[in-house]
């Protein structure tokens, strides 16, 4: 009797057990998502640490899936190195997620169907976008606001995938923007795709309703099937050549909204895209300079429509518009700074730099640290192959022991710079692009 009893009450406890909420047990708020990678779960927040690249899973299979709606945040941590296949498709309840530094790949449909996800920060260093890696988010919820309402892919250039269609004759390697990227984002006003995207993917901006205007660059060589269909907002296309550069292209069906939309050709001196830009007026110090950039490949706008001439330049950047002003030569070595990861879109240039003896630094290069006045014509200068100079520069704030004080002069002697005023040259001043540009045309022009 006493026995039934018990088994009375344990089938009894056992059935309002299966009637509880489901809920990961304690051993299981924490696990392995990769071969270096761990990951923990608290309180509808997922951290992902570690180092190296997580592992990619397929719907309904990553270790936090019994979670998955409450998941609200997502914090990855410096180390890991790229975001898994599938990882957080279906998170319904997440509404921001920022790419560190570091992560150099985002897996095919790694954010699919995040239908709350809003806000989207993605560092320099990704290289890699896999196909629908973020379909369905802003799509799926029209109150989304992506942050500026624009969509700018200064390095965002996406590895092709194996599974590429040969229609295009596209190869595994080529940089392009992969199929369904960005499938149906509703609110994406404006897009820069920057020079040596070979091909835009299958339906890659397919149904961005919002979509006013793409800038499209001369390296482009196919557009696939319905990649910028239904995009029933879009009015306006830049495009990087000229009339029969763009009738070379490759375009596949289902894009009426892009065949006939008006068409912008760049001029033999890149003047059209220059006055395209509303920060930058006919009549600014850094006009021409800007049009010679953008000529050459150098650098792009910020957006469409904007240079932000007075955006501050990190030492990244400026060693890269260095690098491309020189036809982008490939460097002998790699692996110089240990602050330089392989396959960020600065890590050629610097080591190129570092080669030809124009960055003299050592073990680190601070690729982030924003660039000075100093540092620019230090560059400039070593380039030029250190030139004798004739007189000193004859600032106040330039003493003839600075190490960059023959620098200065020679671009003083040079027309390359006149000083911040007459007796000032200011050299912990940092650079703008406006003047990074206007240094580079006159030093090289």
């Amino acid at each position: 009797m006493k026995c039934s009893k018990i088994l009375a009450f344990l089938l009894a406890f056992c059935l309002v057990a299966s009637l509880a909420p489901c809920a990961l047990a304690d051993d299981e708020t924490s696990g392995t998502c990769g071969e270096n990678a761990v990951w923990t779960y608290n309180d509808g927040v997922l951290t992902i640490s570690g180092k190296g690249e997580m592992n990619d899973y397929s719907a309904g299979n990553t270790p936090w899936y019994a979670v998955q709606a409450e998941i609200t945040s997502v914090t990855i941590e410096s180390g890991v190195t790229s975001i898994g296949k599938e990882a957080f498709s279906g998170c319904t309840a997440l509404t921001g997620i920022t790419i560190p530094e570091g992560v150099t790949g985002i897996g095919e449909y790694s954010f699919y169907n995040c239908s709350s996800l809003a806000v989207i920060t993605i560092a320099d260093t990704v290289t890699s976008i896999g196909s629908g890696a973020f379909s369905g988010t802003a799509y799926a919820n029209d109150s989304a606001n992506w942050d500026g309402d624009a969509l700018y892919l200064d390095h965002w250039l996406i590895r092709a995938n194996e599974d590429i269609t040969d229609a295009y004759e596209v190869k595994a390697g080529t940089v392009g923007i992969a199929d369904y990227t960005f499938y149906y984002h509703s609110n994406l006003t404006d897009v820069t795709i920057p020079e040596g995207v070979a091909y835009i993917g299958y339906e890659a901006f397919y149904g961005c309703s919002a979509l006013v205007s793409v800038t499209i660059p001369v390296s482009v060589v196919s557009i696939g099937e319905a990649a910028l269909g239904y995009c029933s907002s879009l009015t306006d296309v830049y495009y990087g050549g000229d009339k029969a550069d763009w009738d070379a292209i490759e375009i596949g069906k289902n894009n009426a909204t892009l065949t006939s939309a008006t068409l912008h050709y760049a001029d033999a001196a890149g003047e059209s895209s220059a006055a395209a830009f509303l920060d930058v007026d006919a009549s600014d110090y850094c006009y021409t300079p800007v049009a010679w950039a953008l000529e050459q490949g150098i650098t792009t706008g910020t957006t469409t429509t904007t240079f932000s001439p007075s955006e501050t330049c990190t030492r990244g950047q400026i060693i890269t518009f260095l690098w491309r002003a020189n036809g982008s030569p490939a460097p002998a070595g790699s692996g110089a700074f240990s602050d330089v990861e392989a396959g960020v879109y600065y890590a050629d240039a610097v080591q190129w730099a570092s080669e030809q003896g124009i960055d003299l630094s050592s073990g680190t290069f601070r690729p982030d640290a924003p660039c000075t006045r100093a540092t620019v014509v230090e560059y400039l200068y070593r380039l030029a192959g250190s030139p004798t100079v004739a007189t000193e520069s004859g600032f106040s704030d330039i003493s003839s022991t600075d190490t960059y004080a023959d620098a200065v002069a020679w671009a003083v002697e040079s027309g390359i710079t006149t000083g911040t005023t007459t007796t000032t040259f200011s050299p912990s001043e940092t650079c703008t692009r406006g003047q990074i540009v206007t240094f580079l045309y006159r030093a090289l022009a």
